[in-house]
């Protein structure tokens, strides 16, 4: 990898770890946003993972996330794969 390419993931990998600016706090956000939705799917599949959400919600730093985590918390995974496959219609 050429130096200046370098440079600039290392700034960037700065800048996430010291989660200061929005944009790295989005970004950790989302990464736990994402783990609250597989959690989801895990309970509904019957395992528990509840350490897990609540971890996952205790991390969480703004408050879109926290709303976002709300409503994944509070509605059924599958109800809105269910709402598109019955509306769906093939082109």
């Amino acid at each position: 990898m050429l130096d200046e390419i370098a440079k600039v993931f290392q700034a960037m990998t700065a800048e996430y770890e010291a989660t200061e600016t929005l944009e790295s706090k989005v970004a950790h956000d989302a990464d736990k946003i994402e783990t609250l939705l597989q959690t989801s799917e895990y309970r509904t599949q019957g395992y528990a993972a509840e350490a897990w959400q609540d971890t996952s919600i205790h991390a969480l730093r703004t408050e879109s996330a926290k709303q976002l985590a709300q409503a994944i918390t509070t509605s059924n995974p599958r109800g809105w794969w269910m709402a598109f496959a019955s509306s769906y219609h093939e082109l």
